[in-house]
């Protein structure tokens, strides 16, 4: 990312998903692109988020589901307040 504005929106869009529950972790890094996935075993693969550079955006539906992880409520309840101190 190159532009303040773009990363910006990749940290809190990431800060989301891990709030969510999901084990961010890079699929693919290209110039003005990054797609993003959850690591979770029993989480679908078919959620994702891509962040674009110019414009700015993140897009993608992991930002505002749920992990489905066997532990997914406790690491919710850990992840919300892990945000809120750090923030």
């Amino acid at each position: 990312m190159k532009t303040l504005e773009a990363r910006r929106v990749r940290s809190n869009a990431i800060r989301r998903c891990f709030m969510k529950g999901h084990k961010v972790g890079v699929i693919s890094k290209s110039g003005a692109m990054e797609l993003y996935s959850c690591l979770n075993k029993n989480c679908s693969p078919s959620v994702t988020l891509d962040v674009w550079d110019s414009p700015a955006i993140a897009n993608g539906p992991m930002p505002h589901v749920t992990c489905r992880d066997d532990a997914g409520l406790l690491r919710n309840v850990y992840n919300y307040f892990i945000f809120w101190m750090n923030k």
